[in-house]
């Protein structure tokens, strides 16, 4: 190697950790609360008082001190788009079906039907039709039939969820189909947890979403193995037909 070209290369390897450190003392000294209402949104997609409500929680309940720095599949939401409850331990070849049947929300939901509590989930078809989960029935039931009517107020009341995803996803943009998380599956477990977590922080304080970007949609939905504990899932049929009655029943009223 030419020592000249050595010695060349030095300079430039001293100049960019001086500008490395330069830019870190930088940013430690300014106070990003004097950054404008617009451009802190703009930013960080979080208001100001969202972002200090959130610092003051963090104190509260964790050691993390102020000197330190914060590295900010089954998902059920409520009618406000607010995510309830969010596994993300799973990846994501990982069946919806077998999802659901190991988390802790289906332990949950069976608690509440033992209890006599008439509760349901709303799911699409890649999830076991389950007297606590309800599926849409057959997609070629017949138009004004009691399954067709169903069909109709499920998908009314699910397409919240796809809502949820769309302006999750389009807030924090690292959780988009086209971006990849470049971290062991811990730390994208944890990232995912802490987007929801944003998510619902930015709607209790009304945050407005940010400019929408669409995406190409595709449909990866499978229909869910229906065939293991065939018990529940016959008592699961049982229980939508009688819903499918009931829904029936009151648009005919």
């Amino acid at each position: 190697m030419n020592p000249d070209s050595v010695s060349a290369q030095v300079p430039d390897i001293a100049d960019g950790v001086r500008e490395i450190t330069r830019r870190t003392l930088n940013r430690r000294r300014f106070n990003l609360l004097n950054l404008s209402d617009i451009e802190f949104k703009n930013r960080f997609r979080l208001s100001k008082s969202a972002f200090k409500f959130l610092c003051a929680e963090l104190r509260q309940k964790t050691s993390i001190k102020s000197t330190k720095r914060i590295s900010l599949e089954e998902k059920i939401c409520d009618s406000d788009c607010r995510i309830l409850n969010v596994n993300a331990k799973y990846g994501g070849a990982t069946h919806d079906a077998f999802i659901w049947e190991n988390s802790e929300a289906n332990k949950f939901m069976q608690e509440l039907h033992r209890n006599n509590e008439q509760v349901w989930l709303l799911g699409d078809s890649g999830y076991p039709q389950r007297p606590r989960l309800m599926l849409p029935p057959v997609t070629d039931a017949v138009e004004g039939s009691p399954e067709a009517v169903y069909t109709t107020v499920h998908g009314k009341a699910r397409v919240v969820i796809e809502n949820t995803f769309g302006r999750l996803k389009n807030r924090w943009r690292c959780l988009s189909k086209d971006r990849t998380l470049h971290y062991n599956p811990e730390r994208c477990a944890a990232i995912i947890m802490a987007c929801c977590v944003l998510h619902n922080l930015a709607i209790d304080f009304s945050v407005p979403d940010p400019e929408e970007v669409v995406e190409q949609s595709t449909n990866t939905s499978e229909v869910a193995l229906q065939e293991c504990d065939g018990d529940d899932l016959l008592r699961g049929r049982t229980f939508r037909n009688i819903l499918i009655d009931k829904i029936s029943r009151l648009h005919n009223v």
